[in-house]
């Protein structure tokens, strides 16, 4: 049972049409990531551990625990499962010899391509429809990420994450 639809049988739960979007966009994004996790045999955070290696610049094992939220010790997991399985490398970090810089192998791009590109062609079938504007779609939800984010809301306000 998705979430939305836990929330439609409570009594007395009232949600916005766009709230309902936002928590179908969700369960469909974790659907997906459990799909592509079992093909090719990881977790849903060794995915999202991947999708950041190959979408950022310089990522630190540092760098995915913030980003992903989650311990250094978790964090040393997954790396290491990622690595053994052949989807990532680790590179000396020539700004800090005490890191070392995450890479994505080319079974570890297949891994996050296979999730991308579902994603890519979705958003591809929407720019079809005269009336979706992808652009103000895209930004929206991205306000509307920030504006949910505990930790982007701790920030001082015009401080945006990078």
């Amino acid at each position: 049972m998705t979430i939305s639809t836990q929330l439609e049988a409570q009594p007395g739960t009232e949600m916005s049409d766009l709230a309902r979007s936002i928590i179908q966009l969700a369960d469909a994004v974790t659907s997906l990531r459990s799909e592509v996790g079992s093909q090719y045999g990881v977790s849903d955070n060794e995915l999202r551990a991947a999708v950041r290696i190959a979408t950022e610049d310089g990522v630190t094992p540092r760098v995915l625990s913030e980003r992903l939220r989650l311990s250094t010790a978790a964090v040393t997991v997954i790396v290491e499962h990622l690595v053994q399985q052949g989807f990532a490398v680790r590179q000396p970090n020539p700004a800090d010899k005490r890191s070392t810089l995450l890479e994505l192998t080319a079974l570890g791009g297949e891994l996050v391509e296979a999730e991308l590109a579902v994603l890519d062609a979705s958003v591809a079938a929407l720019d079809t429809d005269e009336h979706a504007d992808i652009e103000a779609t895209s930004d929206l939800l991205s306000r509307i990420a920030l504006s949910i984010d505990p930790a982007a809301l701790r920030r001082p306000r015009g401080i945006r994450a990078v």
